[in-house]
């Protein structure tokens, strides 16, 4: 019985590491997308504008 116990609680700990992960990659996806939204937004407006007054904080 204890066995049994251990094992289940490693599977646990293993599913709970992994959801870690997987979470950490989305949420570095979403920073991702979100900065490349960003920029894009910069270049949508720096074009409307007409200038480069946005360009110099790279």
């Amino acid at each position: 019985m204890a066995v049994e116990k251990q094992s289940e609680q490693g599977i646990s700990m293993l599913e709970v590491a992994y959801k870690v992960v997987q979470a950490t990659m989305a949420t570095m996806a979403a920073y991702r997308a979100a900065r490349s939204a960003l920029k894009a937004w910069r270049a949508i407006v720096t074009m409307i504008r007409g200038d480069a007054s946005g360009d110099d904080d790279n």
